[in-house]
């Protein structure tokens, strides 16, 4: 809550989408394996930055 208070007096918009920071995300969720886990972090971080992703399929 203390982030989302910060960000509105500061002006400024959060991402919808949180980052995996600590582990991988539970089973079925969009960071379920650690590659998984980094190709949401970074679509995350690149669509709030206004960007544009390409479809990502691991080897």
């Amino acid at each position: 809550q203390l982030i989302r208070t910060v960000a509105e007096e500061a002006g400024v918009r959060l991402a919808e989408q949180e980052l995996y920071s600590d582990s991988i995300g539970a089973s079925g969720s969009p960071g379920d394996s650690y590659v998984d886990m980094q190709v949401s972090n970074t679509q995350t971080i690149v669509e709030a930055l206004q960007g544009e992703t390409a479809p990502f399929e691991p080897n």
